[in-house]
């Protein structure tokens, strides 16, 4: 069942603490079209997420206007599903496209 997220962040701590196993790789889907798709994993630092963004498209150059829709996929196929109300302003627009800090953006619960 899907659930609406407080931000990025406590959603893939939730799909960590259910088990789910790394890496993930997230598809992340504007109500506007506009999605990223990433890959994370522990870095050089253990128990320190990393990412990378695999591919993402933006139309009219526009970001992630909300409903945000989320899906993770864990390395033995689980799925889990979730959305964020928005992303606010000040966190989109990375130099990548994405928001410059995926682990913020913002939701309800």
């Amino acid at each position: 069942m899907e659930q609406c997220w407080i931000d990025f962040d406590e959603f893939l701590q939730d799909a960590l603490f259910e088990g789910l196993r790394l890496p993930f790789h997230v598809a992340v889907c504007a109500s506007n079209g506009a999605m990223v798709f990433c890959r994370f994993y522990y870095g050089a630092q253990d128990h320190v997420l990393d990412s990378d963004v695999l591919t993402e498209y933006h139309p009219d150059g526009s970001l992630f206007p909300g409903p945000v829709t989320l899906l993770l996929v864990d390395s033995a196929g689980t799925a889990k599903l979730g959305s964020l109300e928005q992303l606010t302003a000040s966190e989109e627009g990375g130099e990548d496209g994405m928001p410059s800090d995926v682990m913020g953006a913002k939701g309800t619960t």
